[in-house]
């Protein structure tokens, strides 16, 4: 199993992405539509999962809210993103959390 944190200025690009992990940029449609389901939830369940697949890599994956917290008066979601990727034997691992900003959108901490 490949574990990666990202830093907070690369997570803002697209924290998926990183080189050699075998996530395209395509996945990441799919990742978010799944993400978004746990992090927008207006009563968010720690242990929440939501699956998601990419026909077109062959890629896919599971999203688990592991934590609720506030941060600065913020409303947080730590989300474990488990990602298959085809021809990998492990799972590659990732661990972010997003915040509610005042304006209302959800930005990677």
């Amino acid at each position: 199993m490949i574990a990666l944190f990202g830093a907070s200025a690369v997570a803002q690009i697209n924290p998926f992405g990183r080189s050699g992990s075998g996530v395209s940029g395509d996945d990441t449609k799919y990742i978010e539509a799944a993400s978004s389901k746990i992090y927008k939830a207006d009563n968010p369940q720690v242990g929440a999962v939501e699956k998601w697949s990419n026909p077109a890599t062959g890629n896919s994956g599971t999203v688990s809210l592991i934590q609720v917290f506030e941060k600065d008066g913020m409303p947080c979601r730590k989300l474990r993103h488990n990602i298959k990727v085809q021809g990998q034997k492990d799972p590659v691992v990732y661990i972010f959390s997003r915040c509610r900003v005042k304006s209302g959108e959800w930005k990677w901490l």
